[in-house]
């Protein structure tokens, strides 16, 4: 059994994204549709459109032919995700996440570069010779870094180009590599979770 499980390998991450769209496109079909009425209030100098409590109210779903192919639209009932819908959602994506997508191939370019120079090893080496009998001491000054900039800035995806360099530093301790990743995503979600000055989620609340 266990050999089996060993031989079993990790599907291509776009076929783990298509699936994921898929199985999402389908629930569309079978998870109950509502909505709540939402409001317009002014709050200072700034308007917000904001959700009624208490008003939540299921709304019947549309079938069709052509709404199963192409979609299909009627006034007071909700739409399923059709086969074009579902093909067009990955382009709509990436059209939407351009800028963050753009951002991750600049930064990875940048590292790129900076790695065929020698400077980012470099760089590591330094940080392991210092930390050499303190590599925890290491792992909580970057991790601490990490969530900094995630309560300050609300740095999120920003980290994402930062990972091929924690594998990097996580090898050389002697760690795996999903140590590697955990050092950027947990210090990035706790960061974020504990908001001192982050944009996206106090400044929001404060109005």
């Amino acid at each position: 059994m266990f050999s089996f499980i060993k031989r079993l390998k990790m599907p291509h991450v776009f076929v783990l994204l298509t699936t994921v769209v898929f199985a999402c496109s389908i629930l569309t079909y079978i998870v109950p549709s509502g909505k709540f009425e939402r409001e317009t209030k002014k709050v200072g100098t700034t308007t917000r459109t904001v959700v009624v409590p208490n008003t939540y109210q299921e709304i019947p779903k549309h079938y069709s032919v052509e709404g199963l192919i192409l979609g299909d639209e009627e006034e007071g009932k909700a739409s399923p995700v059709s086969l074009f819908g579902f093909l067009s959602s990955i382009p709509k994506g990436m059209n939407e996440a351009a800028n963050i997508i753009f951002f991750i191939f600049i930064i990875g370019g940048v590292f790129g570069i900076l790695q065929r120079t020698g400077t980012i090893m470099a760089l590591i080496q330094k940080l392991l010779d210092i930390f050499a009998q303190r590599s925890i001491l290491l792992i909580i000054v970057l991790m601490v870094t990490l969530g900094i900039g995630a309560s300050t800035l609300g740095m999120g995806e920003e980290f994402l180009p930062l990972i091929p360099l924690f594998l990097i530093v996580s090898k050389k301790l002697g760690y795996d590599r999903v140590f590697g990743v955990g050092m950027v995503w947990i210090a990035a979600e706790i960061g974020f979770a504990a908001a001192t000055t982050n944009p996206f989620t106090v400044q929001i609340a404060q109005g």
